[in-house]
């Protein structure tokens, strides 16, 4: 997948990630959640997802799990190139659902389900990131 990143000179870098960077409600998630951080009554999860595979990186293995949440506040949500900068980014108080799953116009909600190696069972095929604001800069290739 590719994104442009700098419209005067075409460049065009190749998009692997997506990062997610979240703030979910305490009651929603177990306490040993799998990448999840509980500071009090909130929980913070920030995992970078392959946008081909639908795979969390650094996921438990042999562990299956579903979230199914609101998301608290406003997310933030990350496209990174093949060395993980950033290249494109939404921020905003509802979920981008062309890229994560339900369907567009779920608004704060996000489902996930999650195999024992980590791969989102319900992620898109063709995740659309039309959405995304480009980061511009200039690149060297």
């Amino acid at each position: 997948m590719k994104v442009k990143v700098n419209k005067s000179t075409e460049v065009e870098v190749e998009v692997k990630t997506l990062r997610l960077d979240i703030s979910v409600y305490y009651e929603d998630v177990s306490n040993d959640f799998p990448l999840m951080v509980k500071d009090g009554y909130s929980c913070h999860w920030w995992v970078d997802i392959d946008i081909e595979t639908g795979t969390i990186k650094n996921w438990p293995q042999g562990r299956t799990e579903t979230l199914y949440t609101k998301i608290a506040d406003e997310g933030a949500y990350y496209l990174l190139d093949e060395n993980n900068n950033i290249v494109a980014y939404i921020k905003r108080d509802y979920v981008p659902n062309k890229i994560i799953p339900p369907k567009d116009g779920c608004g704060k909600y996000i489902r996930l389900y999650i195999d024992e190696n980590g791969k989102i069972t319900n992620w898109y095929e063709n995740p659309d990131i039309s959405e995304f604001k480009v980061i511009k800069r200039d690149l060297e290739i």
